[in-house]
């Protein structure tokens, strides 16, 4: 439906207005797809304030949607579907609202917020990777929520009348938010909903659209403010939970690094130990690293499993000289830092990729696993996507060998006194794929519970590992969704994702800053949208963001102890300047551990008012195109006791000059935790310097 024709819609106005508004797909016993459209009636009913699909010579059923003003400038919908037929619904493909537009990368002032990768801003009609979770089976880097999208709401900003498109469902039910670009002047908003195989379907909650003044951070504060009135499964707030282990408040750094190869798309002969094997041979850069950062230190090992790298679910023992291994755990807790390992989710892997000389044909195929493989909605065993990491199959969260398998696996690696086992790789936000098995106990259509069951994970993960006298905590891939905060406090940020689609923006911070915390993450993939070496201060760029964003701070390292770009950036390439990169790590985290770890670590993210800082180049993309950023960023959070932190950094490696007009001299300003100066309307900060100015 038209987004205007939809604010000027009126039960008077009869049927001319209610057009491609929605699709509901069903599969029939025979595994076929039916879809039936709004566009499929000629004719339609009026009855009790909503609007009545009835021919049954379109569907032998009835499909009703109700659209509620709530007040002149919002809208409240919801769908309804009676089935008389012997097929399921599959989805609901609603509401479907179309806009005009010209983005700001063709000529105009238009932009999208997506809720993908922690918080996305489109700004290219030409950038758009639109596919329906069922074309790539459930996960990746999609709007799928509760998974890679942590919120249930699109936004869509014009010079006219800026959009807020939002699921106000406190039950979390498994939907998909994407955009289309129907042309370069035209986008489409789409909301799917995975109702799990239901026969019928009644929507309990809301979907509002409606205009609001303001940027993403406005929308963001729409949908925070129905968060905290709703009866969502979030946890406690951070600073009120006492189940989590009092290492996360030190801040560690999280330092990601192989023991094998030197990248993550390296192959079989590159895939050898390197620098950092024997796995004690890392003690040394701890020790190094702890005292140039004054921060504890969490190694976070990757291409460390004995099978093979990635090779999800058997994972133990570690490769090669286990002796060793425990060597490192011992000798990095002695020193007083953390241990964490990366592991790749749901799965079940039948040839390694990394090194091919991993096969576990004979298990898969004596070990009852044919029986948990997800199943496609065609009834075919889902073989992994994941072709860069693994050969194998898609397993089902229903399944209690799935679960079995998973829990044991973690419990060696809690009792090999690891800290934080990021078990969710690949899961991302702790969502696995999607499965349509009719054998599984399950419904036969994905649905809410699939996070329901991941869920069950979690939780008997965290059981056992508690009641084995351990505290290790479990993080995934991209930030927590919804239903996974509960049980996954700590994760691989995926905003630097967002440079795919456009450029990242902290809505997850926005949100959930008081209930959940990430770290920086690995970078993966940066490499591929920017030529790093083209703009030195692009770390800096990176790594000042998610300082701003309330995360932990990460470093990637690459040949014997440098910092590295990324994650996937060659040991043999380029390397950013390391001093610059270190001195501002140890300047963040002393502000993170100082006075102020109130508002950094749990504080609630609040508005920060347009400032026309000077812009200079960030980043290099690999078409040429240049990224232009504020050379001062800046970000603002709320403490309990109500004052207010402001944060700014010089994102440069010059000396950049902080004008103040807007404080008056109530304001603190501090320039360390552990120095305040006079009020001054203008600071000159040096490369990669902090302010904070604290206000009530």
């Amino acid at each position: 439906m038209d987004f205007e024709n939809l604010f000027e819609y009126s039960f008077e106005n009869g049927a001319k207005n209610i057009r491609d508004l929605f699709e509901v797909t069903f599969l029939t016993p025979g595994r076929e797809r039916i879809i039936i459209s709004s566009d499929n009636y000629e004719n339609v009913d009026f009855s009790g304030g909503k609007i009545i699909f009835a021919d049954k010579k379109v569907f032998d059923g009835e499909i009703s949607v109700e659209i509620n003003s709530k007040s002149i400038d919002e809208k409240a919908l919801k769908i309804s579907v009676k089935n008389n037929t012997d097929n399921i619904i599959e989805s609901i493909l609603f509401p479907k609202v179309t806009f005009n537009c010209k983005m700001v990368k063709n000529g105009g002032k238009d932009m999208i917020f997506w809720p993908s990768m922690e918080g996305t801003l489109v700004l290219d009609s030409s950038n758009e990777f639109f596919s329906f979770p069922e074309k790539t089976l459930g996960g990746s880097y999609c709007g799928v929520t509760p998974g890679a999208a942590v919120m249930q709401y699109m936004a869509f900003f014009s010079p006219e009348k800026n959009v807020y498109y939002g699921s106000h469902d406190e039950n979390c039910a498994l939907k998909d938010f994407e955009y289309h670009f129907i042309n370069e002047n035209r986008v489409e908003f789409l909301c799917k909903l995975y109702p799990g195989g239901a026969k019928e379907y009644e929507q309990d909650y809301e979907f509002i659209i409606k205009t609001f003044k303001g940027d993403w951070q406005d929308a963001a504060e729409i949908y925070r403010n129905w968060v905290e009135n709703s009866n969502l499964p979030l946890p406690k707030k951070l600073i009120e939970r006492d189940d989590l282990p009092k290492w996360l408040d030190d801040s560690p750094v999280t330092m990601i690094y192989p023991i094998r190869g030197t990248k993550d798309t390296d192959r079989d002969e590159k895939m050898a130990p390197n620098c950092y094997y024997p796995y004690t041979n890392i003690l040394p850069v701890v020790d190094f690293y702890s005292e140039k950062f004054d921060s504890k230190i969490m190694p976070l090992l990757t291409h460390w499993e004995g099978s093979s790298p990635w090779a999800t679910p058997f994972i133990w023992p570690p490769y090669g000289d286990e002796n060793n291994f425990r060597q490192m755990v011992k000798g990095v807790h002695e020193r007083g830092h953390l241990v964490g390992l990366y592991a790749s989710g749901l799965g079940i892997t039948t040839q390694g990729v990394t090194d091919s000389s991993y096969k576990n044909f004979d298990e898969f195929e004596n070990g009852s696993w044919k029986e948990v493989v997800c199943e496609d909605y065609k009834g075919n065993m889902m073989f992994t996507d994941l072709a860069f990491v693994r050969s194998g199959y898609d397993v089902c969260p229903k399944q209690e060998k799935v679960k079995k398998v998973m829990v044991d696996e973690a419990v060696k690696v809690a009792k090999a006194d690891i800290d934080y086992f990021q078990a969710f790789d690949q899961n991302l936000g702790g969502l696995p794929k999607f499965c349509w098995s009719r054998g599984h106990g399950h419904p036969a259509a994905p649905g809410k519970w699939i996070a329901d069951e991941m869920s069950d994970i979690f939780e008997k993960m965290q059981n056992v590992i508690y009641e084995n006298g351990k505290k290790m905590i479990f993080g995934c891939e991209s930030a927590a969704s919804e239903t996974s905060m509960k049980y996954l406090p700590f994760n691989d940020a995926r905003w630097f994702t967002a440079f795919r689609q456009g450029i990242p923006v902290p809505a997850y911070s926005f949100i959930y800053h008081e209930y959940c915390g990430n770290y920086m993450g690995n970078q993966n993939g940066v490499e591929k949208n920017f030529n790093l070496e083209a703009a030195p201060e692009n770390l800096l760029y990176r790594t000042a963001y998610s300082f701003l964003a309330g995360d932990m701070l990460t470093i990637i390292l690459g040949d014997k102890g440098k910092i590295g770009w990324s994650w996937n950036s060659p040991y043999d390439g380029s390397y950013p300047e390391q001093e610059i990169i270190a001195d501002f790590i140890k300047n963040a985290n002393k502000w993170r551990k100082g006075f102020t770890k109130k508002y950094l670590r749990y504080g609630k993210m609040l508005k920060c008012e347009s400032i026309n800082f000077e812009k200079s180049l960030a980043g290099v993309y690999k078409s040429g195109e240049e990224l232009y950023v504020e050379n001062i960023l800046t970000s603002k959070f709320m403490a309990s006791d109500g004052s207010v932190a402001q944060f700014f950094v010089n994102r440069t490696f010059n000396t950049q000059t902080l004008k103040l007009e807007k404080y008056d001299s109530s304001a603190k300003i501090y320039l360390s935790p552990d120095e305040e100066i006079e009020f001054n309307e203008e600071i000159n900060l040096g490369a990669a310097d902090i302010v904070c100015i604290i206000s009530k």
